[in-house]
C-alpha cells in the first residue's frame, strides 16, 4: 500500500515535471515575432487589408484597423518579407481593364525575433520595393506581388534603394523638423507628426507597362501633381502652402483631366512640356486662380479613371471649382492597320470608341468615349463644380522620313477609318467630344481646331519650334534615335513654347465663351 502511495507520487512528480517544462517551452513560444505598422497614402488607410509574404512563398493577411495600423505574426515566416496594403479586400489592383483600387507595398530585409518590428507601409517605401523589383525584371511593385515571394533579394539592395529613394524627401524632411532625416527609413523608422507633414505631401499611383499590359513602377508627386525624382525633389515650403491652398473656399481651382500633351515633366525632360504646366503664367498674378495638372502622359478618358486618377481629383475638388477635360490622343489606340504588338493590351485596356458620323454611339457602352466624357461631367457637377470640354491638340502629319510636315492639315487626325486603323468601329474623335458638349450642354473649347490653325499658319519648318524637335547638344535627353530629336521630331508633343502657344489658345477660347466668363476675367 506505502509503496503504490509512494510510487503515484513519483509518477505526479514526474508529470508535473514534464508538464510544467512543455508550460515554460509554450510560455516562450508565445512570445511571437510581430510585424507591425501603419498603411498610409495621403492619410490612413483604415480598414486596408494588408498580407504579408515571406522568401518561401507564405502568407499571412490581417485587416487594418480604423487608423490603417496592423500587426502580423510572422514567428514561422521566412525573411525578407513583403507587406501589400490593399484598400480593401478583394479589391482590384492588377487588372488594368478595371478600375483599381489603391495599392501601396514595403519591404522588409530582417527582424529582431520575439519582439514587435516596425514595418510601415506609404508612398516612399512603394518607391523602395518599385526600385527593387525593376531590378529583378517585374514592371513594378504590383508584379512583386502576384509573384507572391521574396526569396533572391538581398538587404544590401533594399538598402541601397532606400538610401535612393530618401533623396527625394530628405530635404523635406529637414525642412519639417525631422531631426534623424539622414538615416530616416520609409519602413523601420516610427512615423513622428513631423514624418507625417510630409507624406501628406506626397501623391502616389503605379503607372502602366505599354509593352506588356501590367501595372508598372511606382509614380510620386507632390500635393500639386508635380512628379518627383531625384532632381525634382519635395519641396516642403511650396507643397505645404498648395495643400493649403487647394482646401481655401475662397480660390477658385481649375482641375486639369487630361494627357501628356498637358501633363507636367521631371527636369531632365527639358524643355518638353504640357500646355497645363505653364497654364498657371496665363491668369493675373493677383487673381484667387489655382491650377491642379493632374493630367498623365499615356492616358485615355478610361485608363485616367481606371487607374484612379479621376477618384484623386473627386476627393478635393470644391463647389465653384472647374474640371477640363481633354482627351483623345490614346483613346483612339484601337488598332492600327498594320496591328503592332501592344495593340492587343491598347484595346483591351486603354482604347474607347467614338461615334459614328451621325453622332450615335457605337458598340457597347463601356467603351463609348462618350459616355466615359460624360463620367468626369458627372463627377464635376455631383461636387459642385463646373466642367468644361476640350478637344486634343492636332498632331503634325509628316511624310515618310517622318521629318518633314505635310501642310495644310485639312481635317482631325483624331479620326479612326477603315484606311489606318484596324479598330472595331470607326468615327471623328473630336467630334465625339463636341457631340459630348452639345448633349450634355457643357463648354466647349475646340482646341484641335485652334491648333490645326496655328499649325498650318506657320508650316514647314517653323512647327519644329512649338512641337519637340530639339538639337541633342544643347538638350542631350534627346540623343540620336530617341523621338524629339531634331532629326527625329516628335509630331505630338509640345517644347515651352508650343505648350505656352497652347496656353494662349486656350485663354482665347474663355474669353470668347460666355459661360466661362468668370475665368476669363482673371486671365491676362
Amino acid at each position: 500500500m506505502e509503496m503504490r502511495m509512494k510510487s503515484k507520487i513519483t509518477i505526479l512528480i514526474i508529470c508535473m515535471f514534464f508538464t510544467g517544462a512543455v508550460t515554460a517551452s509554450a510560455n516562450h513560444a508565445v512570445v511571437p515575432t510581430l510585424l507591425s505598422g501603419t498603411a498610409f497614402s495621403l492619410s490612413p488607410m483604415g480598414k486596408a487589408s494588408v498580407t504579408v509574404f515571406d522568401a518561401l512563398g507564405n502568407r499571412k493577411s490581417v485587416i487594418a484597423d480604423k487608423y490603417g495600423v496592423y500587426t502580423v505574426d510572422v514567428t514561422e515566416m521566412k525573411a525578407p518579407f513583403l507587406i501589400h496594403a490593399l484598400e480593401s479586400a478583394g479589391a482590384n489592383f492588377s487588372d488594368e481593364s478595371k478600375f483599381r483600387g489603391k495599392s501601396i507595398t514595403a519591404i522588409l530585409g530582417g527582424v529582431t525575433p520575439h519582439v514587435k518590428n516596425t514595418a510601415n507601409v506609404n508612398p516612399l517605401s512603394d518607391r523602395v520595393v518599385s526600385e527593387v523589383a525593376l531590378t529583378l525584371g517585374y514592371k513594378g511593385p504590383i508584379g512583386l506581388v502576384l509573384a507572391g515571394k521574396t526569396e533572391g533579394i538581398k538587404t544590401e539592395i533594399i538598402m541601397e534603394k532606400t538610401d535612393k529613394t530618401r533623396l527625394m524627401v530628405l530635404q523635406a524632411l529637414k525642412d519639417a523638423g525631422v531631426a534623424t532625416a539622414e538615416i530616416w527609413d520609409p519602413v523601420t523608422s516610427i512615423e513622428s507628426s513631423n514624418v507625417v507633414d510630409v507624406l501628406r505631401l506626397i501623391r502616389h499611383n503605379h503607372g502602366y507597362d505599354t509593352a506588356t499590359g501590367q501595372v508598372g513602377d511606382t509614380m510620386l508627386f507632390d500635393i500639386n501633381f508635380r512628379p518627383l525624382s531625384a532632381i525634382d525633389i519635395l519641396n516642403f515650403e511650396r507643397a505645404s502652402k498648395e495643400k493649403a491652398k487647394l482646401a481655401d473656399k475662397g480660390i477658385v481651382h481649375i482641375y486639369l483631366a487630361a494627357d501628356s500633351t498637358c501633363s507636367n515633366y521631371e527636369t531632365e525632360r527639358t524643355p518638353r512640356a504640357g500646355w497645363g504646366q505653364i497654364f498657371q503664367s496665363k491668369f493675373k498674378e493677383n487673381a484667387k486662380v489655382m491650377i491642379v495638372n493632374a493630367a498623365q502622359s499615356g492616358r485615355s478618358s478610361r485608363t485616367f479613371s481606371n487607374e484612379g486618377w479621376l477618384r484623386m481629383i473627386g476627393e478635393s475638388i470644391l463647389p465653384g471649382d472647374y474640371l477640363f477635360i481633354q482627351f483623345g490622343h490614346n483613346d483612339e489606340k484601337g488598332g492600327s492597320a498594320i496591328p503592332a504588338k501592344r495593340d492587343k493590351f491598347d484595346i483591351a485596356n486603354t482604347a474607347t470608341y467614338p461615334n459614328d458620323a451621325i453622332g450615335k454611339i457605337q458598340g457597347s457602352e463601356d467603351l463609348s468615349f462618350q459616355r466615359w466624357l460624360e463620367k468626369y461631367i458627372k463627377l464635376a457637377r455631383d461636387r459642385q463644380a463646373i466642367p468644361v470640354l476640350l478637344t486634343p491638340t492636332t498632331r503634325i502629319i509628316v511624310d515618310q522620313d517622318k521629318n518633314t510636315g505635310l501642310f495644310p492639315i485639312q481635317q482631325s487626325v483624331h479620326r479612326n477609318n477603315s484606311t489606318n486603323s484596324s479598330a472595331k468601329y470607326f468615327g471623328d474623335f473630336s467630334q465625339t467630344i463636341r457631340d459630348t458638349a452639345t448633349a450634355n450642354k457643357v463648354a466647349l473649347i475646340d482646341i484641335d481646331a485652334k491648333t490645326m490653325t496655328m499649325a498650318n499658319n506657320i508650316g514647314e519648318p517653323q512647327w519644329k519650334k512649338l512641337w519637340l524637335a530639339v538639337d541633342p547638344v544643347q538638350y542631350p535627353f534627346y540623343k540620336k534615335g530617341m523621338t524629339g530629336n531634331i532629326d527625329l521630331p516628335d509630331t505630338t508633343h509640345f517644347q515651352i513654347n508650343g505648350a505656352s502657344k497652347v496656353g494662349d489658345l486656350i485663354i482665347e477660347g474663355l474669353k470668347k465663351t460666355p459661360s466661362l466668363e468668370r475665368l476669363a476675367k482673371m486671365a491676362k
